[in-house]
C-alpha cells in the first residue's frame, strides 16, 4: 500500500472514531435521565404528566416508591434511594433546616380545604371547643401540626389539657375508627376512608387561625439537582404539560395514580374533585401566592415559612430559622418557563 493510501486510511479511521464518539455523546444526551420519586397514595399533578407521557418527552424517566407520609421519605432521600419527594412544604423545610440537603423546586398543591381533623361516627366532639381532655393524633412536624395547635390556643385549651399522639395516617385512621383515638388530623385519602365509615370532618386546616400551612410540592436532592439541572428543568416543564392535560380530562391521572400507588380509583377521583392545583410557573412568578420570589422579605411562600419556622422554634423542632434561600430554589422554574428575575432575597 502506498504512503498516500496508508495516510488516507489512517485519516478515515480517525474520522470514524471521532464520529463514533460524537454519536455516542448525542445518544447519551438524548437518553432520559432516571429520577426516582417518593410518592404517597394520593392525587398529585405528577400523575397527569405521567399519563400524558410528558416526562420522557422532556428527558426524564420516572420511577416511584410509595410512602405513607412526608417524614417517611426522608430516610430514603438521605440515603439516596429516592432523589425527589412530594409532600407538604413545611415538613421538607424542617428536614432541610435539620441538615438534609434538599431543595424545594415547585409548589403546586393547595391542601387547606382537604386536610382536616376527623372524628369518629359516634363522637361527642362537635366543635374545637370540645377538644379538652381528648386524644388527638397527627404526624409531628407535618402540615397539620402547627395549625392544630393554633386551634387549641384559639379555644383556650392548653397542650397539657389534651393528649397529642404522633401517629402516621394509617395508624391514626385505624385508631380513630376503633375508638382508641378521639380526633385524627390528616389528609386524603385517609379523610375519605374515615368518612366512608361514618366519620366526620371537625374542621379543615383552612378554618384554622392562620388559614393553614397546607401547600405541597416537590423537594429534590440538592446534589442530584446540581448534577442534573436540565433534568430538573425538564421535570418542571413536563409537570406544566400534565397540568394542562389534567384541566381537560382528570381520568388519565386518576388511573395512573391508582396503578402506581394502589389507591382505590374512587378515592383518587374524590380527591381530584376537591384538590386545586397552583400553576407550576407560579413558583417563580413575582406576586403569586406560592411564589419563591422575595420569600425572605415575607412575600409569597415567605408568609407560610415565617409562621412555620416560628412555631417549630418554639416547639424545639428547630434551633433557629434556616435562611430561605438555602431551601427554596427558584432558578430551575425561572429557566423552565423563561420567567422574569426571581430571587428569594
Amino acid at each position: 500500500m502506498s504512503l498516500k493510501l496508508k495516510f488516507a486510511a489512517v485519516v478515515a479511521l480517525l474520522i470514524s472514531l471521532v464520529l463514533g464518539q460524537e454519536i455516542a455523546k448525542a445518544a447519551d444526551a438524548a437518553a432520559p435521565v432516571t429520577l426516582v420519586v417518593g410518592v404517597q397514595p394520593s392525587m398529585n399533578d405528577i400523575w397527569a404528566g405521567v399519563a400524558a407521557g410528558a416526562f420522557e418527552r422532556n428527558g426524564v424517566k420516572l420511577e416511584f416508591q410509595t410512602f405513607s407520609s412526608g417524614p417517611a421519605m426522608f430516610a430514603a432521600l438521605q440515603g439516596g434511594a429516592v432523589q425527589m419527594g412530594i409532600g407538604g412544604m413545611t415538613t421538607f423545610y424542617v428536614a432541610r433546616a435539620n441538615g438534609q440537603k434538599i431543595s424545594w423546586i415547585a409548589t403546586t398543591g393547595n391542601l387547606n380545604q382537604s386536610d382536616a381533623c376527623m372524628v369518629g361516627p359516634n363522637s361527642s366532639v362537635k366543635s374545637p371547643k370540645d377538644l379538652a381532655g381528648k386524644r388527638i393524633g397527627f404526624v409531628n412536624n407535618s402540615v397539620v401540626n402547627g395549625p392544630v395547635l393554633e386551634v387549641l390556643e384559639a379555644n383556650g385549651i392548653a397542650k397539657s389539657d389534651v393528649t397529642l399522639m404522633n401517629l402516621q395516617p394509617p395508624a391514626a385512621t385505624a385508631a380513630l375508627l376503633a375508638g382508641d383515638l378521639d380526633v385524627a388530623c390528616l389528609w386524603a385519602p385517609f379523610t375519605f376512608q374515615i368518612e366512608s365509615r361514618g366519620g366526620k370532618r371537625l374542621f379543615y386546616m383552612g378554618d384554622t387561625p392562620s388559614g393553614g400551612w397546607g401547600v405541597s410540592g416537590y423537594a429534590v436532592s440538592t446534589a442530584w439537582a446540581e448534577a442534573h439541572p436540565d433534568a430538573v428543568v425538564g421535570f418542571l416543564r413536563a409537570l406544566a404539560e400534565g397540568q394542562q392535560a389534567y384541566a381537560k380530562n382528570k381520568q388519565p391521572a386518576i388511573d395512573a395514580v391508582a396503578k402506581a400507588t394502589g389507591i382505590a380509583p374512587d378515592l383518587a377521583k374524590k380527591q381530584s374533585e376537591e384538590l386545586p392545583f397552583f400553576a407550576v410557573s407560579d413558583s417563580a412568578t413575582p406576586g403569586a401566592r406560592v411564589s419563591m420570589c422575595g420569600a425572605a422579605s415575607g412575600q409569597g411562600l415567605g408568609k407560610i415559612l415565617d409562621r412555620a419556622s416560628k412555631f417549630f422554634i418554639q416547639a424545639g423542632t428547630l434551633k433557629e430559622r434556616l435562611p430561605y434561600d438555602q431551601f427554596l430554589a427558584p432558578a430551575y422554574a425561572v429557566k423552565a418557563f423563561r420567567g422574569p428575575k426571581c430571587t428569594v432575597d
